[in-house]
């Protein structure tokens, strides 16, 4: 149960970065992978070394008791397919202390929220791993502004020796706007007025307001609409319905408009 919620809060933050859900998890598996072929190779020479995945670039960070063991470390970094770019940034020496991975904690943290106080960056893209005061930014930036911006608000909390930023410029995704086809031929009337496909566009009727004998007074136009509105009460007895017409008023209407087509 608790895998499924850690999964499912990951698949969250994946999808509100901006990089894929598939890319994060990529990213996440690359990790998981390297972190497991280190405690198989030496659990004990690797159990300070921590391992960060963006955009298929992984960071190695820490300390390791010799040279080998660093070049060790990288050579398995490497080996993982999805993995790009490999930073080793492990030092060779102790342990860290208790009190001074809980300085780095702290500082981590307050970078966070400087970078969440701040409009010029998303800090949802932004990764965070401090060691011995190092600061190490992981991610992607909108903008070249942006990245700098990140790595200036970092440099300044308390605490931090020196920043680097492993940070990529990307520009967010744009989107795409397909039009749909046409769906078939438009003829248009001599009014510019669009008609159905071969017929009449009935439902386009321009009612007048003072009666049907002057809109049919000796012109063409009044003529067409003699013959939109006949049709429109054969072929169109919903819109009637819709419209609550009573049906005595509807026959008189009916039989006016045929005495005025006959003319």
């Amino acid at each position: 149960m608790t895998a499924a919620l850690g999964t499912a809060a990951s698949v969250g933050v994946y999808a509100a970065q901006d990089r894929t859900i598939g890319e994060g998890i990529d990213d996440a598996s690359a990790s998981q992978q390297v972190k497991m072929r280190l405690m198989a190779a030496d659990s004990v020479a690797f159990q300070e070394v921590d391992v960060e995945v963006a955009n298929r670039n992984l960071l190695l960070s820490g300390t390791a008791p010799t040279a080998e063991h660093r070049q060790a470390a990288e050579t398995i970094a490497r080996s993982i397919r999805t993995v790009e770019n490999v930073y080793n940034e492990i030092v060779i020496g102790e342990p860290s202390s208790f009190v001074r991975s809980a300085q780095d904690e702290l500082i981590t943290a307050q970078i966070r929220a400087r970078l969440t106080a701040s409009p010029a960056v998303r800090a949802i893209n932004v990764n965070i791993e401090t060691f011995h005061g190092n600061v190490y930014l992981m991610g992607s930036a909108r903008s070249q502004h942006e990245l700098e911006r990140a790595a200036e608000i970092a440099s300044v909390v308390g605490g931090v020796r020196r920043v680097v930023s492993f940070m990529q410029v990307r520009a967010p995704n744009t989107p795409y706007y397909a039009h749909a086809p046409n769906t078939g031929p438009e003829y248009r009337g001599y009014d510019g007025v669009p008609d159905l496909a071969g017929g009449q566009n009935l439902f386009s009727l321009n009612f007048p307001r003072f009666g049907w004998r002057r809109a049919a007074a000796g012109s063409k136009s009044g003529y067409r609409f003699v013959q939109r509105a006949i049709a429109f009460i054969f072929c169109c007895p919903f819109v009637l319905t819709l419209y609550d017409i009573p049906h005595r008023y509807c026959l008189s209407l009916k039989t006016e408009l045929l005495c005025l087509a006959g003319k």
